[in-house]
C-alpha cells in the first residue's frame, strides 16, 4: 500500500498532518478487521522493499535550482544535507511538467537541463516521521538560500556545505 499526498501551495506540515490522519484511519480499519501493518520494535515498519524499512516515509518537493544544480560538488552536498535528488523523476512519468531533463517535442526530443529537482529525505530507518519531514524542510530551505546567493552573483562552495 502506498499513500501519496500532494499540494501545490507548499504547506508541507499541513500535508503531513492530513496524511497522518489518513494513516491513522487506515490503521483503525485494519485493527477492526483483525489485521495490522507489519512492524518490528527494532526496525520499525516492514515493507516489501528493504530500502523503505523504518518509517517508509518519502517526503519530497520539486524545487528549481538552475544555478546550484550545476555547481561542482552539488550531489555530495545534497547527501551531506541528508537529502536525495532525482533528476529524471518527472520525465520518467511523462508528466506535463518540465523535468530536470525535458524531452519535449519542440526540442526535437533532445534532453535539455531545466534545473527542476525532486528533492526528498534519504533516511528512514531509526528516525521518526517528524524528524524526516523537518530534515527535508531545513535542507531544502538551505538549497534555496544557496540558489538565491548564486542569483545575486555571490559565490557558493558546495564542498563546504552540509548538515551543521
Amino acid at each position: 500500500m502506498r499513500i501519496i499526498g500532494t499540494s501545490s501551495v507548499g504547506d508541507i506540515r499541513g500535508l503531513f498532518k492530513t496524511l497522518s490522519v489518513t494513516v491513522q484511519d487506515v490503521e483503525r480499519f485494519l485493527k477492526a478487521s483483525g489485521k495490522r501493518f507489519a512492524y518490528d520494535d527494532q526496525l520499525g515498519f516492514l515493507t516489501s522493499c528493504p530500502s523503505k524499512v523504518g518509517t517508509a516515509l518519502r517526503a519530497s518537493v520539486l524545487v528549481k535550482l538552475i544555478r546550484l544544480g550545476q555547481c561542482p560538488g552539488f550531489n555530495d552536498m545534497v547527501k551531506r544535507l541528508k537529502l536525495r535528488v532525482r533528476r529524471e523523476h518527472l520525465g520518467d512519468l511523462n508528466v506535463d511538467y518540465e523535468g530536470v531533463y525535458d524531452q519535449n517535442r519542440q526540442h526535437g526530443g533532445k534532453k535539455r537541463y531545466t534545473g527542476i529537482f525532486d528533492v526528498s529525505n534519504v533516511e528512514s530507518l531509526g528516525k521518526s516521521e517528524t524528524h524526516l519531514i523537518n530534515t527535508m524542510i531545513i535542507g531544502v530551505g538551505r538549497l534555496i538560500e544557496l540558489e538565491l546567493k548564486l542569483e545575486r552573483g555571490e559565490s557558493v562552495d558546495c564542498t563546504k556545505i552540509g548538515w551543521d
